[in-house]
């Protein structure tokens, strides 16, 4: 199975953002394939056969999907008629400037954070079907990004990321609208715990609160982190900081990043807090750290 990285779409790491409209051609057939970033496919005309999940579904107009990194999927054109997708690949760190803004609204936090998982129910359709005036908005946002991301005039990424913005507001003001109820009792009545801890090793550098957790368990903010604390032995942000450390720490021993960049993709924008929260954690800062990790290798390397 053909597994697509960052480098084979986005030639520029800082703007990892790619869409291509795309037609399926009758009775082509798109071997089954998996990627590092995220792909957001919205289906313009026609009715192709989509596998995903396990599932095929005949695709319709109009239909908006998101297939999650590391998840494998294919196509097949129908031998009746074409199918026309735009396919929007891009990474989260596209929107890094805008995150901890976006987080503060509780549909998007929902579409990107919460939504993943219960995409990977068997309850729960990964798929939204978009009619009428509201189609319309959506396509014509992928209109203006094409043409933006295509042009590339001056100010084109600004351009792209806020109409890509716009378009993930709308689409999780709907996805929250129509989709009620069950899966949030599932998440607080049978696994929430292991849904929180699964969400907080995948998203741990990113800004989301304790109050929007216990949102997403249906608790009162007080009620989830005593919850929390009883099931983990330690607070909320004790558990998040020591798997930002854990990551830091990686980082410094096997990469050789600087330390802003460590701190950046671990979630902290504040150099200095990065700091004072490291020497808490593990005793030294980032660069004694590393330099005593080199230190202990360089020796093992000479007793072998």
């Amino acid at each position: 199975m053909k597994i697509y990285e960052d480098r084979d779409f986005f030639p520029k790491p800082s703007y990892p953002f790619f869409i291509d409209k795309y037609t399926i051609r009758k009775g082509e057939v798109i071997p089954m394939h998996s990627h590092s970033f995220y792909e957001l496919v919205f289906v313009v005309e026609g009715h192709a056969w989509h596998e995903f999940k396990g599932e095929t579904r005949e695709l319709q107009e109009g239909d908006v999907f998101i297939v999650d990194p590391r998840t494998a999927h294919r196509y097949r054109g129908r031998e009746d008629g074409v199918t026309v997708v735009y396919n929007v690949m891009f990474q989260l760190s596209l929107l890094d400037r805008e995150l901890s803004s976006l987080s503060e609204i509780d549909a998007f936090v929902d579409f990107f954070y919460l939504a993943p998982f219960l995409r990977r129910s068997p309850h729960q359709s990964p798929y939204l079907n978009m009619q009428g005036r509201i189609r319309v908005a959506l396509e014509g946002k992928l209109q203006t990004i094409s043409y933006e991301d295509e042009r590339k005039a001056p100010g084109y990424e600004l351009m792209v990321r806020s109409q890509l913005i716009e378009f993930f507001v709308v689409l999780s003001r709907y996805m929250l609208e129509h989709r009620k109820g069950p899966e949030r009792e599932r998440v607080e009545e049978k696994e929430w715990l292991t849904w929180v801890t699964t969400l907080l090793a995948e998203f741990y550098n990113q800004p989301i609160s304790l109050n929007q957790f216990s949102r997403m368990c249906a608790m009162s903010p007080s009620a989830f982190a005593q919850k929390f604390k009883q099931r983990t032995g330690k607070s909320f942000l004790q558990y998040k900081r020591e798997l930002q450390m854990a990551e830091a720490c990686r980082l410094l021993r096997n990469t050789g990043w600087s330390i802003v960049q460590v701190a950046g993709e671990t979630g902290y924008d504040d150099l200095s807090h990065f700091y004072r929260i490291f020497r808490r954690q593990a005793g030294c800062t980032p660069l004694q750290y590393r330099n005593h990790q080199e230190e202990q290798e360089a020796r093992s390397s000479t007793a072998h």
